[in-house]
């Protein structure tokens, strides 16, 4: 998907890198709190994450965002680069 919106924006000269996994924001909590009242472990483990894996806060996507979004990666486009904590990759893996 980082390729394909790389190219539909490359002339305006917007780049697109992250694949960001699950933020843990206000929203989300909120949301979970809503759909699954004192269940939010199970809510997790049925949308297909493990409750007991951390989750991305945004400070740790923001910053590395911030790096990629300055003219020092203003090279690099179309990468997908996942920021999950290494879960796709362990997901693969274990496949």
């Amino acid at each position: 998907m980082t390729l394909s919106v790389a190219k539909d924006y490359l002339e305006r000269n917007i780049r697109c890198n992250l694949s960001p996994a699950h933020v843990q924001i206000p929203f989300v909590d909120g949301h979970l709190k809503r759909t699954c009242p004192g269940k939010q472990p199970r809510c997790w483990v049925s949308s297909g994450l493990r409750a007991d894996w951390q989750n991305g806060n945004t400070e740790q996507i923001g910053r590395p965002a911030a790096y990629f979004c300055s003219d020092l990666t203003r090279f690099l486009t179309g990468a997908d680069i996942p920021f999950d904590g290494a879960r796709s990759e362990l997901t693969r893996l274990s496949q």
